[in-house]
C-alpha cells in the first residue's frame, strides 16, 4: 500500500510541476501566432526583403531553406535557427530577414498569450527570363 501511495504521490507531483510550469515553449496551440495582416502580408514582406545573394545567384543554387524561432508571447521573434539550408548566403539572408520582422500577434494557449516555435520554409528559385534570373518566393 505504501509503494501504491508513494508512486501516486510522484504522479501527482508531475503532473502540478507541468501545469505550473509557465516558460513552455508550445509547438501547437488554440490559437497560431499571425504575422500582421495575414499569411500574404508575410509572403509580400518576404519578396520584398529576401535579397538573392549573388554567390547563390553564380552558383545557380536553388531550394528550400527552413527556419525555426520563436514568436514570443510579446509578438516578437527570437530565437531564429536555421534547421535545414542551402549554403551560399541563403541561410544567413532567411535568418536576417526574419530576425528583422515587425512584432507578430502572439500564438493563444488556454485564453492567454504564450511562446510558440514557427517553422517557416523560405523558397529561393531562379527563374531564367532570357539573360535576366529573377527570384521566386
Amino acid at each position: 500500500m505504501k509503494t501504491v501511495i508513494f508512486i501516486l504521490a510522484i504522479f501527482a507531483y508531475q503532473i502540478s510541476f507541468a501545469q505550473n510550469n509557465t516558460e513552455s515553449i508550445f509547438t501547437t496551440v488554440e490559437v497560431e501566432p499571425e504575422f500582421p495582416g495575414g499569411q500574404a502580408e508575410m509572403y509580400k514582406y518576404l519578396g520584398k526583403s529576401i535579397i538573392y545573394p549573388k554567390e547563390a545567384q553564380k552558383a545557380n543554387i536553388s531550394g528550400r531553406v527552413f527556419v525555426r524561432f520563436i514568436v514570443r508571447k510579446d509578438g516578437t521573434i527570437d530565437n531564429v535557427e536555421v534547421l535545414k539550408g542551402i549554403g551560399f548566403g541563403c541561410d544567413a539572408e532567411a535568418a536576417r530577414v526574419i530576425k528583422a520582422m515587425l512584432k507578430w500577434t502572439p500564438g493563444y494557449q488556454g485564453g492567454r498569450p504564450v511562446d510558440v516555435f514557427y517553422n517557416l520554409p523560405i523558397v529561393y528559385k531562379l527563374e531564367k527570363r532570357g539573360k535576366n534570373k529573377k527570384m521566386g518566393i
